[in-house]
């Protein structure tokens, strides 16, 4: 975790943070408390979360129902077969910070002539 930790310290700054856990593993509930053991310790705790329960095509099925109810904010997956990642996509298409102000593209300012003005 110690060398992990440094990585993690850029969370602080990020918009979103997927956590991905392998539903699978024998102590899954533990991985997820360590880890956010680290985010508090740099910070991170303010940033939004969305638990990833990977590995759902290898996992018990009580366990990842389990977790399912102990975090709100879940998306099932399987990266092997494939399972919950459409609706994984969309989650973190949802949660993404839009910008409030309008966004003119570089391009279009950069064909002007100097002597235009701005719309």
């Amino acid at each position: 975790m110690e060398a992990f930790r440094s990585t993690l310290e850029e969370v602080a700054d990020s918009d979103l943070i997927l956590h991905v856990v392998d539903v699978s593993h024998p102590d899954p509930e533990g991985q997820i408390a360590a880890v956010r053991k680290v985010f508090s310790e740099v910070d991170a705790r303010r940033v939004p979360e969305i638990i990833v329960l990977n590995k759902a095509d290898a996992a018990d099925p009580f366990v990842v129902e389990r977790l399912k109810q102990r975090e709100p904010r879940h998306v099932v997956v399987s990266a092997r077969t494939g399972q919950g990642i459409p609706e994984l996509l969309k989650v973190i298409s949802e949660s993404i910070p839009r910008p409030s102000v309008k966004m003119e593209p570089a391009h279009s300012l950069r064909s002007r002539r100097p002597d235009q003005q701005a719309p």
